[in-house]
């Protein structure tokens, strides 16, 4: 009777050990890694929140009072350069500072003469409009990078060699002259023949960039040719001129971020 009583209580104490052993596999099989997804509301700038798949985290605005919109503009910039550190994969997820007219009454004389000036490859001219602080980069793929080249107001040529990053599918160095990346990449084309659009936001998903997200309050022009319809318009490209305020209360050139279909 003893042995019985063992065995009972073995099997017993097997049964319980596989069911639990079981419901694990089970969890383990269903855990999703914690992958971020990036799901917010801008219709409204006051609906401020985050999702994070496998986990149950939500960061809201601490403050219960009013604030402006201003300040939840900041709010939700910080939030979006505190997930990724370069933003080059970064859309822009939140709507520009300044509606398109409003932005086109700031910058209209000086995006004039900014895309004169790169049309004529002039680039004396064009030093004259570059932020005296930040100067202007100059991103060759579409999204402004930490990595892009910066050239600084009246500390460079024409013929100044720079590395501009790396060529799509081969990774070859993209080396070249300040004269030969705005010929060949920058400015292939004569954008200044297309009509100028003033803080584009959701306009096409194609041209979507991350400029609202990189650079602070900006304001950004963009030059589009919008392709050959008859082939599908791959060859869509353009040109997108990037605006910041000064300390002195002017508008300067602070990007150039090239636009095109990437294969």
């Amino acid at each position: 009777m003893i042995i019985i009583k063992r065995n009972r209580a073995f099997f017993a104490v097997l049964i319980v050990t596989m069911g639990l052993n079981l419901i694990s596999c089970q969890t383990n099989e269903n855990k999703i890694e914690p992958e971020i997804e990036l799901n917010s509301s801008y219709d409204s700038l006051t609906n401020m929140s985050m999702t994070f798949l496998g986990e149950d985290k939500v960061r809201e605005d601490d403050s219960k009072t009013e604030i402006s919109t201003e300040n939840v503009y900041d709010n939700e910039l910080e939030n979006w350069r505190a997930i990724y550190e370069d933003y080059r994969y970064v859309i822009n997820e939140i709507s520009p500072s300044l509606d398109s007219q409003s932005a086109e009454s700031i910058v209209l004389d000086i995006d004039k003469k900014v895309i004169t000036a790169i049309d004529m490859f002039n680039f004396p001219l064009l030093d004259e409009y570059i932020h005296p602080t930040k100067g202007v980069r100059v991103s060759c793929f579409n999204e402004a990078s930490t990595t892009d080249v910066v050239l600084y107001k009246g500390n460079f040529t024409k013929d100044s060699v720079y590395t501009w990053g790396y060529e799509w599918g081969s990774g070859n160095v993209i080396e070249m002259s300040v004269a030969e990346i705005f010929e060949k990449e920058i400015y292939a084309r004569e954008y200044i023949k297309h009509q100028p659009i003033y803080n584009p936001y959701k306009l096409k998903a194609y041209i979507d960039g991350n400029e609202y997200v990189f650079y602070d309050k900006c304001i950004s022009v963009l030059y589009l040719f919008e392709g050959d319809q008859s082939i599908g318009a791959v060859d869509w490209s353009g040109v997108k001129l990037i605006y910041q305020e000064h300390i002195d209360g002017n508008w300067y050139l602070s990007g150039i971020i090239h636009c095109e279909r990437i294969m």
